[in-house]
């Protein structure tokens, strides 16, 4: 079987893997706590084709701390990628969100984009108890499943 993981690395993301040839999920979870836990589920889908990481980078009027944590797990998910010999492959948030046309809309809270972002993952995967922790994983792993499986 073809996996596809896709990552949000934040403190409060997740990880997906899925099918790559018929979109079923896997396994999701909400992201682990440690470095450990972490390089735990990556090795369980160390099979798969890639990995599609969620690039991170620091928001204005982001905390100095948030933006660490931000950066720390945005590390600790590319050394267990990296560590499994899983390709790996960076994506912008904006890429695949307009992948989805879920570009947030001007006025918007962040709140609301979040609300939005889950309610399509619950409607592409509607037999999968989602999250907004693990919603953009979803996300994020479908985007990649469709970029390596259409376009690859």
């Amino acid at each position: 079987m073809r996996k596809i993981i896709g990552i949000d690395p934040g403190f409060n993301g997740g990880i997906a893997v899925l099918n790559a040839d018929t979109a079923e999920v896997i396994e999701v979870v909400a992201m682990p706590d440690t470095i450990a836990d972490i390089s735990d589920v990556i090795e369980r889908h160390k099979d798969a084709m890639c990995a599609y990481i969620e690039i991170v980078h620091s928001m204005p009027k982001q905390g100095v701390a948030s933006t660490f944590t931000f950066g720390k797990y945005y590390g600790y998910v590319q050394m267990a990628v990296q560590a499994h010999k899983v390709r790996c492959i960076d994506v912008q948030p904006s890429k695949w969100q307009a992948f989805f046309s879920l570009k947030s809309d001007k006025g918007e809270t962040k709140t609301q984009h979040k609300n939005r972002l889950k309610h399509r993952a619950q409607q592409l995967f509607p037999n999968v108890k989602i999250t907004l922790a693990t919603a953009d994983a979803l996300l994020i792993a479908e985007y990649g499943r469709k970029q390596e499986v259409f376009n690859g």
